[in-house]
């Protein structure tokens, strides 16, 4: 896909090389999902009712939050190799890189630059701290449960760095917060969709795949994790091979992007956690019909016809008791609709494209 231009100025190029130290995150806050009296400071607000800061100012009169020190003084020298999801307007900003002189194991360096986020009420970085603090959280927990790498990718911490302010502005450095995770070598299914690929993968297997999807989100929540923006774009696909058309292995699932994730287990949560014993069965997010979201992504006649999607999520969890109910579902899903079992249609040959672009990373 062609790049979008970046701003003149911007940081996050090939050959950068930063500093980084470890760095621990505020209590995950802002938002409907956490307590008011969370976050570290209010909503700062133009005194004069309009934008007269650039994005630049506002950042140094309004520095990220402050956390007590890491008890790991670790520094590391980061050097980016390459752009996965850069752009002025993409609030964080995503890269690949590596640190000090190993150069055969990259990372996922994740930047909440408060520079490039352009939040409703104006206050830059207080969203860019809420977006951090949400989604380093959530890698922390699921560490602390022992799942890190299982469900989403592994999490390697999280950073602080300074970058170099133009004169003749004043401090002359600025500090940005960031976290490292494993670099998945895959696509986002947002970003498969988008490049017409999703007939490289068998209409059986992109079933499977949002099979996969819906148990991730509910163990997830299960735990205490609820993504609360599940869409192709957040759905990391690993294992296509782009140049066989089509693929007959079943892709590895993974999801990502936590950054307006709610955090059950938190004692910042405005939402109580959930005293089910199991996690919620899944064809409780999946409906009794295909969801808009997904309807690029699912085959023929499951994408239009609800008795086939019915058949199909009702085979898949047969009423299993690894699975809890919902208090507020008073039917089983069998009861919510006539259904038929049938074998998706296979993708005519006329879908595959002419030539696969070169792979590159989805949205983190």
């Amino acid at each position: 896909m062609p790049r979008k231009r970046l701003p003149s100025g911007f940081p996050y190029h090939p050959g950068l090389e930063l500093s980084i130290k470890r760095h621990i995150p505020p209590e995950p806050f802002a938002g409907p999902s956490f307590l008011e009296s969370a976050a570290p400071r209010p909503i700062a607000r133009d005194p004069r009712g309009g934008p007269y800061r650039t994005p630049l100012e506002w950042c140094l009169d309004f520095p990220p939050t402050d956390t007590k020190p890491a008890k790991d003084p670790e520094v590391r020298r980061l050097h980016v190799v390459d752009q996965v999801a850069c752009g002025a307007e993409r609030a964080a900003q995503v890269v690949r890189c590596y640190l000090d002189d190993t150069k055969g194991t990259t990372y996922i360096a994740k930047m909440f630059d408060a520079l490039y986020f352009w939040p409703e009420d104006g206050d830059h970085t207080y969203e860019a701290d809420a977006n951090y603090a949400s989604e380093a959280a959530a890698y922390e927990d699921l560490m602390e449960l022992d799942m890190d790498g299982h469900l989403t990718p592994h999490y390697h911490g999280s950073w602080t760095f300074d970058l170099p302010v133009p004169s003749p502005h004043s401090p002359s450095t600025r500090s940005v917060r960031m976290i490292l995770i494993e670099d998945i070598r895959g696509r986002s299914m947002g970003d498969i969709l988008e490049d017409y690929l999703e007939t490289f993968i068998l209409p059986k297997h992109r079933l499977a795949v949002l099979a996969r999807v819906m148990e991730i989100y509910s163990v997830l929540e299960y735990v205490g994790i609820v993504h609360m923006d599940l869409a192709p774009r957040n759905v990391m696909i690993m294992g296509v091979d782009f140049n066989t058309w089509p693929n007959h292995t079943m892709p590895e699932v993974l999801l990502i992007d936590f950054n307006r994730c709610a955090l059950l287990n938190r004692p910042s949560s405005y939402f109580p956690q959930d005293d089910n014993t199991n996690p919620i069965d899944p064809k409780t997010y999946l409906t009794t019909h295909c969801p808009d979201k997904w309807k690029d992504w699912v085959p023929e006649p499951h994408r239009s016809n609800p008795a086939a999607w019915r058949g199909w999520v009702r085979k898949l969890w047969p009423n299993s008791e690894d699975y809890s109910q919902p208090r507020l579902r008073s039917r089983r899903f069998d009861d919510l609709g006539d259904f038929i079992e049938v074998l998706p249609q296979p993708d005519p040959q006329y879908v595959r494209p002419p030539s696969p672009p070169t792979e590159s990373d989805g949205e983190l």
